[in-house]
């Protein structure tokens, strides 16, 4: 019965294994000949082969997993110079890949995570009843103490990072949590490997929650809702103008509509707005933020739901802030809108903002994957509206956040486009660590 049970096992991994190459591998032959690169949903064309084979520390870390391997290369291997493509096929149009698709994407994972959970619970070290008779347990060996994340130590141990990230401390430290440890870097000099690592000193995180709680809990054991933590200012004032990502009710303007709170996240303090304030000690003076709108629209609204209406702009205004973040453009993708249209109506934003709050920092931020679709009606990406972001972002001397790239995934959000508290909480962290530090004028 048991070796039933462990030929099942074996099958759904392998099953999920050769549902994985059928979606993701390139042909190989005696002598490797490159196939066409992959077509990802933001639109990068990425040899995921190609980068395994090529960085050995990176294969060392992640395998063949194509999804990883793009995420590193995304994240920081293109910052540290890696070639995500062979010489001779960047240049290639997407459409000369293979499109990667959403419901792929979650039938790889939850098929490939079923299994290794299956696979975990079968193990007689997992489980000791199973264990043969007279089979000895190892003694669990003495951690050693946990270190410190070093930021010098790390980058001059690591040109390649050094080229790219410098000594800023806090983007050293979000790649060593989210591939140098899994590469086997050393965070210290004083660093055993497998021990725990803790921030620095200077780089304040929020701690990652875990999924909830799948049962429901009674009347009489519903715990209290977590304390809302002051805000320790500054003197720095901050705006926001935002979707529904970014509301919270209670928080927004008179008539503007909110999305949260709503299960997942329902909680002024789990909002990633609001533990952007707390950590960077900014005082939230507006939240412009309008659910299910847009940056395109009548500029002459009086509602506030266009984000480049003028009623926005002058609600944003009358707080006098010192910075100004905005976060928009999902809706605008959802609505299919022509790109050299948004393209417009963010500059118009961002010109007006510029001109009722000249002396103003404004930090655009990209938006974060829908996970719900890749593709809008017109066939886009929303990363296609991103770049339009960047480029006036770039040009109109804002300060740019991409957090498209933070590393959310689909199973933080509640419905693959609204982030849930451990969604929004990695959100927050991205943006403090890019967030520069700016005092109030």
């Amino acid at each position: 019965m048991k070796k039933r049970k462990a030929f099942h096992i074996i099958s759904f991994v392998l099953a999920a294994m050769i549902l994985a190459l059928q979606l993701f591998a390139v042909p190989t032959a005696s002598l490797r000949v490159q196939a066409a690169p992959v077509t990802f949903p933001d639109g990068t064309v990425f040899d995921p082969e190609y980068y395994a084979d090529a960085y050995p520390e990176v294969k060392a870390a992640f395998g063949n997993d194509s999804l990883k391997l793009w995420l590193h290369y995304y994240q920081f291997g293109r910052a540290e110079g890696r070639a995500g493509v062979a010489a001779g096929t960047a240049s290639k149009p997407p459409a000369a890949g293979k499109k990667v698709t959403a419901e792929q994407i979650a039938s790889v994972t939850a098929t490939a995570e079923a299994a290794l959970k299956q696979q975990a619970a079968a193990s007689p070290a997992a489980n000791p009843a199973t264990a043969k008779p007279g089979a000895t347990t190892p003694a669990a060996k003495t951690p050693a103490a946990a270190v410190t994340f070093d930021p010098v130590f790390y980058s001059n141990s690591n040109p390649d990072i050094k080229k790219a990230f410098g000594s800023d401390a806090a983007m050293l430290w979000l790649h060593y949590r989210m591939f140098g440890e899994k590469e086997g870097r050393k965070a210290a000099a004083n660093h055993v490997p497998g021990t725990k690592v803790t921030a620095p000193a200077n780089v304040r995180e929020i701690p990652i929650p875990g999924a909830p709680a799948k049962a429901a809990p009674t009347a009489a054991t519903t715990p209290p809702a977590p304390a809302i933590p002051v805000i320790k200012s500054n003197g720095t004032r901050i705006a926001f103008i935002g979707d529904s990502i970014t509301t919270f009710g209670g928080q927004l303007p008179p008539g503007y509509e909110p999305f949260y709170p709503w299960k997942g996240l329902e909680n002024l303090a789990e909002t990633w707005w609001y533990r952007v304030c707390v950590g960077k000690g900014l005082l939230p003076v507006v939240n412009a933020s309008y659910s299910r709108s847009r940056v395109v629209g009548n500029r002459n609204d009086e509602t506030g739901f266009v984000a480049s209406s003028y009623a926005r702009i002058n609600t944003v205004a009358a707080g006098q802030p010192d910075i100004v973040f905005i976060m928009v453009g999902t809706n605008d993708f959802n609505a299919a809108i022509n790109l050299a249209i948004f393209r417009d109506a963010y500059q118009s934003l961002v010109t007006q903002v510029r001109t009722v709050l000249p002396n103003a920092t404004i930090v655009c931020s990209t938006c974060i994957p829908v996970f719900s679709k890749w593709y809008n009606a017109q066939d886009v990406t929303i990363d296609a509206y991103n770049n339009e972001i960047r480029t006036v972002a770039l040009r109109s001397g804002c300060v740019l956040i991409d957090t498209w790239a933070c590393g959310i995934t689909n199973d933080m959000m509640i419905d693959g486009t609204h982030p849930n508290a451990t969604g929004a909480a990695v959100m927050a962290n991205f943006i403090m660590a890019h967030m520069p530090q700016i005092k109030k004028k």
